[in-house]
């Protein structure tokens, strides 16, 4: 099975060069897509394995689901 790593586009921060890191280390094959379009990234890689990075604005770790910037968020 493929495992997709799904991080934000655009300006890239600390947090996102460690988490892409650790994914490659975790996961060799794997690819890093770097994209807010979390719909269009769902769709293409449908049968994919899919770890959300700092996108999504949710902490859902059933889902994973990993985005510090939550709206519900008491950090």
């Amino acid at each position: 099975m493929q495992v997709v790593f799904v991080t934000h586009d655009g300006r890239f921060h600390c947090d996102d060069v460690l988490a892409c890191v650790l994914f490659r280390i975790l996961y060799p094959d794997g690819k890093i897509c770097r994209t807010r379009n979390l719909d269009r990234v769902k769709l293409e890689n449908r049968d994919a394995e899919m770890f959300f990075v700092d996108v999504g604005e949710k902490y859902d770790e059933a889902n994973n689901l990993f985005d510090h910037h939550q709206q519900d968020s008491t950090i």
